[in-house]
């Protein structure tokens, strides 16, 4: 698997940890799919940068101090996945904490897929 991969992943979480959602984008190809499971309005499928984009900017705006923690990456062909960690303080005085797993599919340096899996969460 080549090394660009890895290094696309790490650059969209430290952008991630940087709330640089502009730098973030540069990760994703045009067409890429994001999906977050879950039942809030907020969660689902997102096609194309301009609706991805979209996404983490409200999450973001929910949670401005947003944190992530890569606990571990491993990458196999063009998947990368990664189990990480998630803490904040929501606009409205409430604590996050979340932990789960998201898997990456890759073409060439590019993120065309990033599928999301939570294992655990406090939302209070």
């Amino acid at each position: 698997m080549p090394d660009y991969s890895e290094k696309t992943v790490h650059n969209f979480y430290n952008s991630l940890k940087n709330l640089d959602i502009d730098r973030m984008m540069e990760c994703f190809s045009e067409n890429a799919v994001v999906y977050f499971p879950g039942t809030n309005q907020s969660l689902g499928f997102y096609l194309g940068r301009t609706k991805i984009y979209r996404f983490f900017k409200r999450m973001i705006s929910l949670v401005p101090d947003l944190r992530f923690e890569i606990v571990r990456m491993f990458a196999c062909e063009n998947l990368v996945c990664v189990e990480w960690g998630l803490s904040g303080n929501t606009r409205k005085g409430g604590l996050l904490i979340r932990s789960g797993v998201s898997v990456f599919e890759m073409e060439k340096d590019f993120i065309s897929a990033m599928n999301n899996y939570i294992a655990s969460g406090l939302f209070v």
